[in-house]
Formats: structure tokens, sequence, C-alpha cells
């Protein structure tokens, strides 16, 4: 017998949501994607988390091990970071996940805390990343927009996707995407704007 599959439809974005793995485990796809809605909390919003940073805590304490992929699915709605405690940060535990946003001119990320980038990226021991960054408009106040650094004792930062995106990187010599020494970030129909 075959498994049943189906196209899943939510705010313009399609998923397309196998009812079982190939290795006949039941956990699908769409149970590996966390949805970020700033109204997270109101009676009747099936979110899981109000902000990226919390959505993406929330698939380091449900996934099992980090060879797993994820998605942090972006509601529209203007995800503002205005303290360095509330940046958003793919650490070296991140790998295999990415940040999608259903709308890039309706999944907002803006940053006014100065010097904080829009999303950091930190390598750790993986030999690729496998992080994707989608869909997203990102404006920083005073800092880069999206930042690749090598993490302490890591590896160079490999397998990185940025995609469908518009960066406004403000602030004195910030851009919008350092990837210091990041090699094969692939970079695709993006709207890059520095100050």
């Amino acid at each position: 017998m075959k498994p049943l599959a189906a196209l899943v439809c939510f705010s313009g974005v399609a998923l397309f949501v196998p009812s079982h793995s190939p290795q006949g485990s039941t956990e699908t796809k769409w149970q590996r994607t966390i949805l970020v809605d700033p109204d997270h909390g109101v009676p009747g919003n099936i979110s899981d988390a109000g902000t990226i940073k919390d959505g993406i805590q929330a698939v380091l304490n449900r996934r099992t091990n980090a060879t797993e992929s994820w998605t942090v699915l972006v509601n529209p709605g203007e995800y503002t970071i205005d303290d360095s405690e509330d940046a958003i940060h793919l650490d070296d535990r991140s790998e295999n996940i990415s940040i999608v946003g259903v709308n890039p001119e309706s999944c907002i990320i803006h940053v006014t805390a100065s010097g904080v980038p829009g999303i950091k990226i930190t390598s750790g021991q993986e030999s690729l990343r496998n992080n994707a960054i989608r869909n997203l408009t990102i404006k920083t106040t005073n800092g880069h927009g999206i930042e690749i650094v090598k993490g302490q004792g890591g590896n160079t930062p490999k397998g990185i996707t940025i995609a469908d995106c518009i960066i406004e990187a403000n602030g004195n010599g910030k851009v919008g995407i350092l990837k210091g020494e990041a090699q094969g970030v692939r970079i695709q129909d993006c709207l890059i704007v520095n100050e």
C-alpha cells in the first residue's frame, strides 16, 4: 500500500506533506515545521512561537538530533529586535534549520538595536550548515543584514542559502550580507541595499 500525501496551503505557501517518511516513521514534514506568528498567544492562533528566536529554540527543544531538517515558518508581521538579547542567531547547534517567510514584502525583521545583525549564523563542528534564509525583509538601524561567522573552534561555514530576500543594512560600514570566511554561500534573487 502506498503512503498517502497531501498538499497543504497556508498563507500562500504550499507545503508537500507525505503521510509517513520513507523509513516508515510516523513523523511528517509538517511536524518538522515551527510556525511563528506575531499574534502568538491570542485565542485561536495556532502558532508555536511569537518570535523567530523562540521558534529556533522550539526546534532545538523538539528535534532528536542535529541531522533533522527543520523549518521556522514566519507568518506575516513585523518582528522588531530592540535588544541584543532578542537577536536571531543560528548558532553552532542550529545546522539544518531554515528560516522561511511566507512573503518577503509582509515578513519583516526590523532591528533597532545598535550593532545587532538581522540574522547571525555561526558555524560549529558540522561540515555543512544547511541553513537557508528565504522570503524575508531584513532592515537594520546600525548592523549587518545577515552576518556569517566562523565559531570559536568551529569549521568554516559552508552550505548556506539566502534567497528571495530584501535586505536593507544601515550604519557606517554595515553591509547586507557579511560572509567573512564562509564558503559556498548561495545568494539568489535578493535585493540588497547598503547605506
